[in-house]
């Protein structure tokens, strides 16, 4: 299992319903029907700091060595 963790200010507009009836979804579907939250946010420059897929990809290759 691979974690990274990122704070950012911002506002929270939407849950996601299907989430709290269905936590797999989480990570059986992550980048489909298992998201959390949709955010506006505050500052989005603060994402440059976040990694693409391939780079996080990379990160838990890495980590799990």
């Amino acid at each position: 299992m691979c974690v990274f963790m990122y704070v950012f200010m911002g506002s929270c507009v939407c849950v996601c319903v299907c989430v709290c009836v269905c936590t797999a979804l989480i990570n059986s579907s992550a980048t489909d029907k298992g998201w959390i939250a949709k955010v506006k946010v505050t500052n989005p420059k603060e994402f440059d700091a976040l990694m693409d897929q391939v780079a996080y990809d990379k990160f838990c290759k890495e980590a799990a060595h």
